[in-house]
């Protein structure tokens, strides 16, 4: 993905989107990290690498772009990066100072940590409302400028709005809101998580039941976030130690408010332990499986050379492939090698038999045939559009 994100395509989005001098915009990855080697002062806190790989998975699951708080104050923006079906990350939009209180509040912050006034001085401070709509605005940018497809962003967008048309609605019934607060949870889905807990709270609450029925519920609703968080890999050991901890907790609860809070922190702390995970709403083999692709689709690689990768057979890898992204392992072949097809076709000279050996194809017939199904169009007359521009 960094391929595609030029350094020149990154300064023309933010001189169209009117970003204020100081913010850039940088490729972060799910592994919580920048691929870029400038200088990063605020990537280097653990609480904004924490803030951005957390803001990367939720602008994923809502589908759009999303704007998140490193501590009160200081915000910053995601824009989620899909390509068919493929999830690689987001693009960071900086981080501001929010005009306020709240930004004070922000400075005063940098300052224990180390900052400097003049180092201060260089983050702009912004309106939240007209942060929030540039982002956005990037967001449409970069899409129209790339022209990738983004199914997935666009399912999540749709169950979203579904979902938050429920809440607000009040329909969730007992079943579905457990279904939706586990589904939530594995993904790392933190904000629409909160609604379905809360929606859950509030239910409780509105029955008016005996702390001690209050209690069983409560410990019930423990148990789903347990599991959740235990049932695809029982070695976290930490976050079982820290349920313990937490059903101590809410039984020694007093009240209404303590019940709740204990579940809040609960569902922070697995949200916390899970988000590195669900964010790509993928098996762990089909994402190792698409890593493997993404390296070697220049190779003349095979469904058994990528099972291997991945650690399984190729008949279960050729299923949970197509389950958890509707392609075959072929089709994603194929488009990582179109993808870098293009990207040769409008940015090098070369010739149609050159770009067809590097990408693995082995011979211009077959990059014509495949291009021409997943392009609608030939290399020579894509490149001809994309230079005429």
């Amino acid at each position: 993905m960094e391929r595609f994100l030029s350094k020149r395509l990154l300064r023309d989005l933010v001189r169209e989107v009117g970003l204020k001098k100081g913010i850039g915009a940088r490729f972060w990855g799910p592994d919580g990290k920048s691929r870029e080697l400038r200088v990063d002062r605020l990537g280097e806190l653990e609480a904004a690498r924490r803030a951005r790989t957390l803001a990367v998975h939720t602008s994923v699951m809502r589908g759009g772009a999303a704007v998140y708080e490193v501590v009160p104050g200081l915000i910053g923006g995601v824009v989620p990066l899909e390509s068919d079906r493929v999830l690689h990350g987001g693009l960071i939009l900086g981080e501001v100072l929010e005009k306020g209180e709240r930004g004070e509040e922000a400075v005063r912050w940098l300052k224990t940590i180390g900052w400097t006034e003049e180092a201060i001085r260089r983050v702009p401070d912004v309106e939240k409302a007209d942060w929030q709509e540039r982002v956005e605005r990037a967001e449409k940018w970069l899409q129209r400028r790339t022209g990738w497809r983004c199914p997935l962003l666009e399912e999540n967008r749709r169950r979203d709005l579904r979902f938050r048309q429920m809440v607000e609605g009040g329909v969730l019934k007992e079943g579905e809101s457990e279904r939706l607060l586990l589904s939530f949870l594995k993904a790392g889905d933190r904000e629409n998580a909160r609604r379905v807990l809360n929606e859950r709270l509030a239910a409780m609450y509105l029955t008016a039941p005996p702390l001690s029925v209050l209690r069983a519920r409560a410990v019930e609703l423990m148990g789903v976030l347990a599991r959740a968080a235990m049932e695809d890999d029982p070695s976290r050991e930490g976050l079982l130690e820290r349920h313990h901890e937490r059903m101590g907790d809410l039984i020694r609860s007093r009240d209404f408010e303590g019940v709740s809070r204990v579940l809040t922190q609960a569902l922070d702390d697995y949200v916390e332990g899970l988000s590195g995970e669900g964010w790509r709403r993928g098996h762990p083999r089909v994402n190792r499986a698409l890593d493997f692709i993404a390296r070697r689709y220049g190779d003349a690689i095979s469904l058994r050379d990528v099972a291997k990768a991945a650690g399984i057979s190729p008949f279960r890898l050729a299923r949970l492939v197509r389950v958890y992204t509707g392609r075959t392992v072929l089709e994603h072949i194929v488009r990582a090698r179109i993808r870098r097809a293009q990207e040769l076709l409008e940015e090098t000279s070369k010739s149609g038999a050159e770009i067809a050996y590097e990408c693995g194809f082995g011979d211009q017939t077959a990059l014509i045939r495949h291009f021409r199904t997943v392009c609608g169009t030939t290399p020579g007359r894509w490149r001809r559009e994309r230079w005429a521009r």
